[in-house]
């Protein structure tokens, strides 16, 4: 297999760069440097033109030693981004630095003359980048590459460690964006070399965390037959040197075969070896394929720590060390017998094949947009303003009255009637029964392909309708949130109009159901669904009193199938007030709501004490006086 990796794009057609931005974890950033410098060091090795280094860090996590790290000569150029506003924190505060790192990085990509990305499953960096490309918001053609790790869902798994939030929100946005990656880069094997050497020392590159406190060199150590010829025991992790009480526990071990100990460093470039050495990598997974690629490019041969199981046989013939190893002695000592054949690095390039999506045409309505309003007349006479005000006329509207009681209410919807009839538009007024209630009435009056829920509160930005439409037809998503920038007043500008006075963007993932019995982290309310996906989940509950229906809507949805994504631009905006539905609501019945797909079946009952454990576990209050059932 050769090394050769694919061309970067000339000037002529724009300059490419290599993304890097801190991921969940300080582990997590070492293996994404290690895939980063695997990268770079091959077209050395290639002498091609390297990408230029982006760093998205506003918190400054990685370290003065990032250069080097990456075998650069100066450091790499930070990207900044002027003019947004501050990204809200509460939305789901453990993943919101990543997310907003990911922001941050499609608008920089967005100003910038680009024509690719090159960035690492592990740093999420990508996410909204992938997800605008999928949805065709970019204003010109743009390559996304991602090197894989094998990413840190896998990392963590064959660790066995527990995830917390933010690694949560990084499985999902590592998966969306190799999903949606126009081409993708596997660190891998190719055919080397025999080696000239017997090897006398044993270099283990610890790839699994899992595998750090090193309880398993007692019990292998011991069991080689041909320990009399190995001289020395090295061990390296990159990015993370070892602890003292690790290093003293290897070296004990190693004395009781009479070998010398050694502890390397490097971040990438091959270490000063004192002899011929057998390179076996400790650990499973994208991160055992990194080492052994990294291993490969120093010259070193591998040894296969235990028999490659079938449905392992996609990882390449590199070591790989099992949590009890008790035959990885008798695979190593046959590696020092016979001096094993010198690998080559080399990558396996995939690209995924994008289905075309047709789009649709502007003739007739394509979107009926579901606006529902309840005593507010100022607030309802800004929305429709912002609907009058939209770049697309592929849409209707039908506004349901849930109720409104008050005299400046009643007159401002008699107002209404003549030039919404003059524009096709309709009004429904219905007994009050709640906003689930109220968008379920809108909805079944539609007979467009899609539904567009807006409540009187809020106010779209021009284009809110027109991108909403372009990216579900160039996705083929069936339920679209968005981003929006939420405010508190409106005031006005030269020209009268009552501009929002934005405070704070608020962010959201779209399907990442791993994170949503703690935090609605699928999307508002104000969202674009597909009319068939709407009537086959069966709408919004209609429980009078109780919010969180657009939580539970869109779980339930995603749940049965339903492609749901975050389109990543703020097409509307969001009014915050002190006093709403979820503070004048119970608190508890309103996330049984937002949690009920997660329960439903026969394992409701174990799972809402999962959920209430977790919940007291990461303070949750609300939960805490809610009765058992």
């Amino acid at each position: 297999m050769p090394e050769m990796l694919p061309p970067l794009p000339s000037d002529a057609q724009g300059r490419a760069i290599l993304l890097l931005a801190p991921s969940a974890r300080a582990d997590l950033d070492d293996l994404q440097c290690l895939a980063a410098r695997l990268y770079l060091d091959s077209l050395r090795r290639e002498k091609r033109i390297e990408p230029e280094v982006i760093l998205c860090d506003p918190e400054g996590a990685f370290g003065a030693d990032l250069p080097a790290r990456l075998g650069l000569t100066h450091p790499p150029r930070r990207l900044s981004v002027e003019g947004l506003p501050p990204c809200e924190p509460l939305i789901c505060p453990p993943a919101m630095p990543m997310m907003t790192r990911a922001m941050l990085s499609l608008e920089w990509v967005r100003s910038e003359a680009i024509s690719e990305v090159i960035t690492v499953d592990l740093s999420g960096a990508g996410f909204y980048l992938a997800l605008a490309l999928r949805q065709g918001l970019l204003a010109r053609p743009l390559e996304l590459t991602v090197i894989e790790t094998g990413g840190a869902k896998n990392h963590d798994f064959t660790a066995f460690r527990f995830p917390e939030f933010a690694e949560i929100g990084l499985y999902h946005m590592e998966a969306e964006t190799l999903r949606r990656a126009g081409r993708r880069l596997l660190p891998s094997l190719g055919t080397g070399s025999a080696a000239t050497e017997t090897p006398t020392r044993l270099l283990f590159l610890l790839a699994d965390s899992g595998l750090v406190e090193l309880d398993w060199i007692d019990r292998l150590l011991p069991r080689l037959t041909e320990a009399q010829q190995v001289e020395e025991v090295q061990f390296l992790r990159p990015g993370a040197p070892l602890t003292a009480a690790q290093k003293a526990k290897a070296a004990q071990a190693a004395g009781r075969i009479g070998a010398s100990v050694r502890f390397l460093t490097s971040s990438g470039e091959r270490p000063k070896l004192s002899g011929p050495t057998l390179a076996v990598i400790v650990g499973r997974g994208g991160a055992a394929g990194l080492l052994a690629h990294l291993a490969a490019s120093w010259g070193l041969p591998l040894a296969s720590a235990h028999p490659v199981a079938a449905e392992d046989a996609a990882d390449g013939p590199f070591a790989r060390l099992p949590k009890s190893p008790t035959l990885s002695a008798v695979a190593i000592d046959g590696a020092l017998r016979a001096p094993l054949a010198v690998a080559t690095p080399a990558w396996q390039i995939s690209t995924p094949a994008a289905a075309p999506v047709a789009l649709a045409s502007d003739d007739g309505p394509l979107v009926t947009v579901c606006l529902v309003t309840f005593n507010r007349p100022g607030m309802l006479r800004e929305a429709i303003a912002s609907l009058e005000a939209q770049t697309s006329a592929a849409f209707e509207v039908i506004l349901v009255d849930d109720g409104s009681s008050t005299p400046d209410a009643l007159a401002a919807l008699d107002a209404l009637e003549e030039p919404f009839a003059r524009r096709g538009w309709r009004i429904i007024r219905k007994q009050n029964g709640y906003l689930g209630a109220a968008r379920n009435t809108a909805a079944a009056e539609a007979r467009t392909p899609y539904l567009l829920f807006m409540d009187d509160d809020n106010i779209a930005k021009p284009m809110m309708i027109e991108r909403f439409l372009h990216a579900a037809q160039a996705s083929g998503a069936d339920v679209l949130t968005c981003f929006n920038d939420s405010f508190r007043q409106t005031l006005p500008d030269a020209t009268g109009y009552n501009r929002p006075q934005v405070t704070h963007r608020r962010l959201f993932m779209g399907g990442a159901e791993g994170l949503t019995p703690l935090y609605n982290i699928l999307g508002d309310a104000n969202a674009l669904v597909r009319r068939s996906t709407f009537e086959a989940v069966g709408g919004f509950h209609e429980d009078y009193g109780v919010t969180h229906e657009d939580w539970e809507f869109f779980l339930a949805a995603s749940r049965t199938g339903a492609r749901l994504e975050v389109l990543p631009e703020a097409l509307f905006y969001y009014r915050v007030a002190d006093i709403s539905m979820t503070t004048v609501t119970q608190m508890e019945r309103n996330l049984f709501h937002s949690t009920a797909p997660l329960l439903a079946g026969e394992g409701a009952p174990a799972g809402y004490f999962i959920l209430r454990s977790l919940a007291k576990t990461f303070g949750f209050a609300p939960f805490e006086t809610t009765k058992d059932p």
